[in-house]
């Protein structure tokens, strides 16, 4: 159980060599992953419990409202939110610096790279006890959400260790406000396409954004036509795979092929027909919910937000590329990071926000599509029914499960590795997307095998 422990020391070694920790001289009080036998909590325990998540307005929201009806149960146990924005490489540094940390977020892409370093605990025994105890079945879920929490994806046979429980389910869909549609290109009938989901394409949507630039051309103050997270990731993952593109081989190296090229250039012709812009720092969708952007590319949890526009907001798919379809789809991952001092604690809040209870919590704040297949299914479930004097297209929010893909392609990677291939993917888009960029592709591909060597 030696190995895991050195995997762990060499990473944070580079993870967090920009701090000037030396070796694994720091206070990693970490517990096998593997060796635990679950014990039961007493409901009057007090503690504190550390939390990791993702640092969004959305998540903090979402984890408010679970830590609220946990404490229904657990009414003196406190909770630490820690919201870390460079997650995939904070974890290891947060931990290196003597953190103690209770529940992490986990990234899909990264499930098995944190595994591989020690950092998260096996959650087999949990569930087992938990089945045992009539408090959890896994069949009560997804598969495909599950096995994002499994080790290499549920891909290894031999290995199909689960690392995190998926809380919910979540794809890349279109908000567009149809007031400004109609404003500005009133022969689009977006309801056709609402009727018609299987009809919304890229074609169609570049025809929508020349319908609305057209509209727009006397316009002084101009509403953006697309806005978009273009640095956020599983969102760029979708376009490679419809264009069947590939970013690493076997090895973990670079190949950025003829389909990761042309998946680059669908963003690359909205920025030079003048529908979008690279913001670099992008991380709220501002525009959009302040009428200020037409359409705009997010998951369920933007929804929240986006509802200040009423009667003005619609969602459709992501618009389909291609003759086989994808969309970056994940899901909000939790499990039980190592240096846990509460490991049973921390279990019986992920159990939480997997039971029926806790996923009803997040179906009535409309904020995410539970996992539960129970409560995402039949003809009127509760998230469905968020704000629902508006009649939203909810079913764009679970439309063609056959095109979700996951960013699975770090399975060969340590988390710090793949923080450098983070960090280069981003440096490229920054080279090839601005703007006023004058970069060419060559070049912009060079510097990512050369950041990544």
């Amino acid at each position: 159980m030696k190995k895991w422990i050195a995997t762990l020391c060499a990473a944070v070694l580079l993870a967090t060599s920009i701090f000037g920790l030396q070796g694994c001289a720091v206070n990693m009080e970490l517990k096998d992953p593997d060796d635990y036998v679950p014990g039961d909590v007493d409901p009057e325990i007090n503690a504190t419990l550390r939390v990791a998540m993702l640092n969004t307005t959305q998540e903090e929201e979402l984890m408010d409202d679970l830590a609220s009806g946990f404490n229904v149960i657990y009414p003196n146990v406190d909770f630490e939110f820690t919201k870390l924005t460079t997650y995939e490489s904070g974890i290891a540094q947060t931990i290196a610096t003597g953190t103690k940390l209770d529940v992490i977020w986990v990234p899909d892409a990264y499930v098995t790279s944190l595994a591989d370093q020690g950092l998260l605990y096996n959650l087999q025994n949990y569930m087992e006890k938990s089945e045992a105890d009539g408090l959890f079945n896994p069949d009560d879920y997804q598969p495909a959400m599950m096995k994002l929490g499994q080790y290499k994806h549920g891909s290894d046979p031999d290995n199909t260790a689960q690392y995190f429980l998926p809380r919910d389910y979540s794809k890349i869909v279109t908000y567009i406000n149809t007031s400004l549609v109609e404003q500005y290109a009133p022969d689009f009938d977006v309801q056709y396409y609402v009727e018609h989901m299987d009809e919304w394409t890229w074609d169609v949507m570049l025809d929508l954004c020349e319908q609305l630039q057209n509209g727009m051309a006397n316009e002084q103050t101009k509403p953006r036509i697309v806005e978009a997270m273009w640095r956020w990731l599983i969102l760029f993952y979708g376009l490679v795979q419809a264009e069947g593109g590939s970013y690493l081989d076997a090895d973990g190296n670079p190949v950025l092929d003829e389909g990761f090229q042309n998946a680059l250039n669908l963003v690359r012709d909205l920025i030079d027909e003048g529908y979008t812009t690279f913001d670099t720092n992008l991380t709220e969708l501002n525009r959009f919910h302040s009428a200020q952007a037409v359409i705009a590319f997010q998951s369920r949890p933007y929804m929240a937000t986006a509802v200040v526009l009423g009667d003005d907001l619609e969602i459709l798919p992501f618009p389909a590329i291609g003759s086989d379809p994808k969309v970056g789809t994940g899901t909000t991952g939790y499990g039980i990071c190592t240096s846990s001092e509460n490991p049973d604690l921390a279990w019986e809040f992920i159990r939480y926000m997997m039971s029926e209870n806790g996923q009803t919590v997040l179906s009535e704040t409309g904020k995410a599509v539970p996992s539960m297949i129970s409560l995402q299914e039949g003809e009127n479930p509760g998230w469905k029914q968020f704000y629902s004097q508006y009649n939203y297209n909810h079913d764009a929010f679970v439309y063609a499960p056959e095109r979700d893909v996951v960013m699975d392609y770090y399975d060969m990677l340590s988390s710090a590795e793949a923080k450098t291939h983070d960090d280069a993917l981003r440096a490229l888009f920054e080279a090839y997307w601005r703007q006023d960029g004058t970069t060419s592709m060559i070049d912009a591909l060079d510097r990512y095998r050369e950041a990544v060597r």
